[in-house]
């Protein structure tokens, strides 16, 4: 066997690893760890293409895939792999982003003390509060957990947030809204919880650039000119998909 053999053999190996791979994640559910899963037939297309690439590579006798381009290749699937095998290991962090099961889908509104509140993610509280001229007695019903951490602790505020993924988790936000009212102080921080606010504008002496650290989260977004008065706080389970993937303008919201 020849060097030019072992080369394209461990080319067409690496890419079939890498096909593999990528069709595995959207096989065992994974696939949100990673990306948006709007881009999973788009993945799933070209997982296809590498994996028949691979197949076919040992039966080009005129290809060479070259040592550097399967090293770089290499290297990746190693940290792939790392990070798919230590996805879930850190317990204190887990609650936060893991659940099991599927969920059944939730009524657009629901009542309380004979008020409607549409739910809706924490991202889509903040787009109906910058598309509304006055977003004031806005009634919303947001899943998310309770953080206290960071600057809020100093300043004795607490905050309901969810993550939010635009492409991959790189870019991952966490976004919502300082909470008021007498509920506000009862949850603990990392809880997850269902909330039915009506949103109000800032009290005096709220405003200010909290430096929040959510684990996942490249750093936090809180709007700035709102908060939301707690009327209802009820515990919750996280959700199945517990990041924010979708984001809607109008009813059912993606909540």
């Amino acid at each position: 066997m020849n060097a030019r053999t072992v080369e394209r053999l461990a080319g067409a190996l690496v890419l079939v690893l890498l096909g593999g791979f990528m069709l595995g994640l959207i096989a065992t559910g994974t696939y949100w760890n990673y990306l948006n899963p709007k881009f999973m037939r788009l993945t799933g297309a070209a997982g296809v293409v590498l994996l028949f690439c691979g197949l076919a590579l040992p039966f080009d006798r005129g290809a060479s895939p070259g040592w550097s381009n399967i090293a770089v290749l290499s290297v990746f699937l190693v940290l792939a792999g790392i990070s798919a095998a230590g996805f879930g290991e850190n317990t204190a962090e887990a609650d936060l982003f893991f659940s099991g099961g599927k969920e059944e889908a939730q009524p657009a509104r629901v009542e309380w003390n004979g008020q409607e509140y549409v739910r809706m993610n924490t991202a889509e509280v903040l787009l109906l509060i910058d598309r509304t001229p006055n977003a004031t007695g806005e009634r919303v019903a947001v899943r998310g957990f309770f953080t206290r951490s960071g600057d809020l602790a100093t300043a004795g505020r607490a905050a309901i947030v969810r993550t939010a993924v635009v492409c991959c988790l790189a870019d991952a936000l966490a976004m919502g809204m300082l909470v008021s009212g007498d509920a506000a102080s009862a949850p603990p921080s990392g809880a997850w919880s269902e909330i039915l606010g009506t949103i109000e504008p800032m009290p005096q002496g709220w405003a200010g650039n909290y430096t929040v650290r959510i684990p996942g989260s490249i750093f936090t977004v809180l709007d700035d000119r709102y908060v939301l008065h707690i009327d209802h706080a009820a515990a919750a389970d996280p959700p199945a998909m517990p990041y924010i993937f979708e984001f809607r303008e109008k009813e059912p919201y993606a909540y």
